[in-house]
């Protein structure tokens, strides 16, 4: 891509057939249209879409050949002397081949360095002076030496190489190699403070004690004494509190119903977890049967009632108020409960009839009288 120039001061090569003198520097005569827009002096300008054409270059991204040294339209053919309007559609460009990636109202000229930045007259610091963010691009911050909030609530400081904040909320804490995630950290100082109440774990003071040493000429020394800690016993229960309704209404074959759910305070522990159960309501006869042990879970197929129960207990022992949320699932009809199966009658045993009659005694014949007959007497 180049410009060929019609009056060449000098030339470099040649023996090439057809060769058409290609301009490397200075001014040249270009052909131009307003594809791109009405062109200014200072303008870069590169190929249209007509082959042998310039036009203004609207992006950084387009190869230019040259700096428009002349406006078009319209021109005036200064080189003339007679500022007479110009009928070839021509301008002067001073040639310059390059290709520069540069935003877009960089490389127009629209962007205002005096707007982004304002400096102090009094201190002579400069600060950025637009409201919007400062995008990086995906790219590092080098030689930074310490950073610091607008509010003052945290400071990274690059020389003692801390960070200083007033609150840290990280899924895991680690120290060298020694990593705590939530509940882990968790447990220890649920263990700490049953260690604390029984009385086995106690607070260190570092109040100074002066021992005799001292008085005869020498520093004074600092000792750490153990004391004992009195724990108040904690009687006050954790408190629920329902999020949104306590009875909500919804309409059967509804999907993607889920539950609010509840939240708790305590005056000792932080981020107690809440027990969820679910139960069907019997609404005829008051009577609940157990549907889930572990979550509000609800059956939105098939019109009923359910009763989803919260409950909590600190790790003092002192259990919550029960919350309950009712759940209507179009218009809440009964559940029935199931029938049960009839059990069998049993079989009367059979019964014995006892005589008080004496039963008749037979009695043994002698053997002296087996095989004698009596005959009847004769009269």
């Amino acid at each position: 891509l180049g410009i060929i120039s019609t009056e060449p001061g000098m030339t470099l090569g040649g023996g090439i057939e057809n060769s058409k003198p290609v301009a490397l520097s200075a001014r040249v005569p270009v052909k131009v249209n307003t594809e791109g827009g009405a062109i200014k002096v200072g303008d870069r300008i590169t190929l249209s879409s007509i082959a042998g054409v310039g036009a203004k270059a609207t992006s950084s991204y387009q190869q230019i050949v040259g700096i428009a040294l002349e406006s078009y339209p319209p021109i005036f053919d200064v080189r003339a002397g007679n500022r007479e309007e110009t009928k070839n559609n021509q301008i002067l460009v001073f040639v310059n081949l390059s290709w520069n990636k540069l935003d877009d109202s960089i490389s127009s000229g629209n962007i205002n360095t005096n707007s982004i930045w304002t400096t102090d007259e009094t201190t002579g610091a400069i600060k950025l002076a637009i409201s919007q963010s400062l995008d990086l691009n995906n790219q590092d911050m080098k030689n930074v030496r310490s950073i610091l909030s607008s509010s003052g609530k945290w400071s990274i400081d690059n020389e003692n190489g801390t960070i200083t904040v007033e609150e840290v909320n990280s899924k895991k804490l680690c120290l060298n190699d020694q990593c705590l995630d939530r509940e882990e950290l968790k447990s220890l100082l649920e263990m700490k403070a049953e260690l604390i109440n029984s009385g086995i774990y106690k607070v260190k003071s570092t109040t100074p004690v002066v021992e005799q040493s001292s008085l005869q000429g020498n520093a004074p020394i600092s000792e750490e004494i153990i004391e004992p800690t009195q724990q108040q016993e904690d009687t006050i229960p954790p408190i629920i509190s329902l999020t949104g309704s306590e009875t909500i209404n919804i309409e059967a074959n509804i999907t993607g119903w889920v539950d609010p759910g509840a939240t708790v305070t305590d005056n000792k522990d932080n981020n107690l977890g809440i027990q969820v159960s679910t139960y069907s309501l019997h609404t005829q006869t008051g009577n609940e049967t157990l549907i889930s042990e572990t979550e509000a879970t609800v059956d939105t197929r098939t019109p009923a009632t359910y009763i989803i129960k919260y409950n909590t207990t600190d790790s003092a022992g002192n259990k919550a108020t029960e919350a309950t949320r009712t759940v209507i699932i179009g218009g809440g009809a009964v559940v029935e409960e199931p029938t049960p199966a009839p059990s069998e009658e049993p079989i009367p045993e059979p019964m014995v009839e006892i005589s008080s009659e004496p039963e008749p005694v037979i009695e043994p014949i002698p053997e002296s009288e087996i095989g004698t007959t009596t005959e009847p007497s004769s009269e």
